[in-house]
């Protein structure tokens, strides 16, 4: 593990280093000192304020999907009901923006120390929890862009909204291969990556074995997404 002055790395020199400097090394000062509140905070803060900023054109969008609804069954149609959703949409986006990031943060923790247990030298549940945290990052840098798209996007066109390789199909695009485009996101398979490095640092074991592990995990979870879209499952 990393000693001296390099062990005393600040939280925004190990949020570029895992970025851009040397993931490897800061990964071992991670795991030797694993602070995760900070980063937490900063994660879970600018998450919120993306999300902050793009409110007006998710109640655009929302109150246009209510419209296209009450024009298929008028029935439906209510003032007050549609008021309701709409701050109801508001206050889940801003609620979802702040704890979510934490929540997946400790699912990918999770599956991550279950893999611990059979490859590697044991770790703590904290230095992966670290990890995942840092790792976190590129994600949210994706999010960041995505939130820039939506600002600057028509409302009406907000499912289109992607930064996956969904972008390379035609708008309205809906099955099976574009659905399933929408989850090889790149700074989604980013932060996977890190985690991966991160792990096996942290564990004393090879990163293909943690890669390995992680991509199979995401290759279950995206073909199931887009079968279960398609309803195929």
């Amino acid at each position: 593990m990393p000693t001296g002055p390099f062990s005393q790395m600040s939280v925004g020199q190990r949020i570029t280093g895992v970025l851009f400097n040397g993931p490897r090394d800061t990964f071992a000062v991670i795991g030797e000192q694993p602070r995760w509140i900070p980063p937490l905070i900063i994660v879970s803060l600018v998450s919120f304020l993306s999300t902050l900023a793009t409110i007006s054109k998710l109640k655009e969008f929302t109150a246009y999907t209510l419209e296209l609804q009450a024009q298929a069954a008028p029935e439906i149609a209510n003032a007050a009901a549609t008021d309701m959703i709409l701050n109801a949409a508001v206050v889940a986006a801003l609620v979802g923006s702040l704890v979510m990031p934490g929540i997946m943060c400790l699912l990918y923790a999770g599956l991550l120390k279950l893999f611990n247990l059979f490859a590697g030298e044991p770790a703590q549940f904290r230095q992966f929890f670290a990890v995942t945290v840092y790792s976190y990052f590129p994600i949210l840098l994706g999010a960041v862009v995505a939130a820039i798209m939506i600002i600057i996007s028509p409302a009406t066109h907000l499912e289109e909204v992607s930064t996956s390789l969904y972008l390379l199909f035609p708008p309205g695009s809906k099955g099976f291969a574009a659905t399933l485009a929408r989850q090889v996101d790149p700074f989604y398979l980013w932060g996977l990556v890190l985690m991966a490095l991160g792990s096996s640092v942290i564990s004393r074991t090879r990163f293909t074995s943690y890669v390995g592990y992680v991509a199979g995990i995401w290759l279950l979870f995206a073909l199931g997404s887009a079968l279960l879209t398609q309803g195929l499952l």
